[in-house]
């Protein structure tokens, strides 16, 4: 029997899913050896928020893709597949956002090329 999750984010925290930063991995005999994790990025896809920050304006909204601070919030998990995180306000450092542009050398083509130079 399936069960379903419900949480209520309290006063001025945002509930996240973490997104973990996966690459393929290929042997030098050209064998694809599965994904593995990559240098963990903090990024996360905002879920929720907390009560009080209902009725605010805030610089994203719910599906947003946020890096949040290294050391911040609480890790918690459901199940085995996905993690979540629920952080304060302040610990949110910035919002990820894409962008339409016709100079095709000036295209991010995956979220690692964001954090890389």
């Amino acid at each position: 029997m399936a069960k379903k999750v419900s949480v209520n984010v309290i006063g001025e925290r945002v509930f996240l899913q973490l997104i973990e930063d996966k690459a393929e991995v290929q042997s030098d005999g050209g064998v694809l050896t599965g994904s593995i994790q990559v240098d963990k990025r903090y990024t996360g896809r905002v879920l929720g928020v907390g009560d009080a920050l209902v009725d605010k304006a805030l610089p994203f909204g719910i599906g947003s893709i946020v890096v949040y601070d290294k050391f911040g919030g609480q890790k918690i998990s459901f199940d085995y597949t996905n993690q979540y995180l629920i952080v304060r306000l302040d610990e949110i450092l910035g919002v990820i956002s894409y962008t339409e542009t016709e100079d095709k050398s000036k295209i991010i083509q995956t979220e690692s090329e964001l954090f890389t130079g």
